[in-house]
């Protein structure tokens, strides 16, 4: 069972911890520009994915899927498929040209599952993050 998620994880009950989806998914569910998906099984979650709108001066308007995860025993029976058709449908109904990821250089494995679902390597880069600390008068 694929569902948008609409509301805080904990309703699902108590997964266990490796496949509980993020803590921040609460705040990201309640956000028009950006949607989650979480795919049920039997033995419960077994895959999320997160997408959301963006535009940038360089490509202007397109759709970037945050993350799409898949529990190791559930993989290669077709959750990575449904996840990711869910998000490219939910980026074509809001009207965006196109959907960009990043992966990992070192997962073969899903690199390979991205290109054949029409994905193409657009890019390598080292990715950089800075803490913001409030600036003094503004917190």
């Amino acid at each position: 069972m694929l569902a948008p998620l609409r509301h805080s994880p904990a309703s699902w009950g108590t997964p266990s911890p490796r496949r509980r989806p993020p803590r921040a998914w609460t705040p990201i569910a309640a956000r028009p520009e950006h949607a989650a998906f979480v795919a049920c099984l039997d033995a419960g979650v077994v895959g999320w994915a997160h997408i959301h709108a963006s535009c940038d001066f360089e490509r202007g308007p397109h759709a970037v899927i945050e993350g799409l995860v898949v529990d190791a025993a559930a993989r290669r029976g077709g959750v990575a498929t449904a996840l990711l058709e869910a998000v490219e449908r939910w980026a074509a109904e809001a009207g965006l040209p196109f959907v960009r990821l990043y992966s990992h250089v070192t997962r073969a494995e899903a690199h390979a599952f991205y290109a054949r679902r029409g994905f193409e390597q657009v890019a390598t880069s080292h990715q950089y993050r800075k803490v913001c600390s409030p600036r003094p008068g503004t917190a």
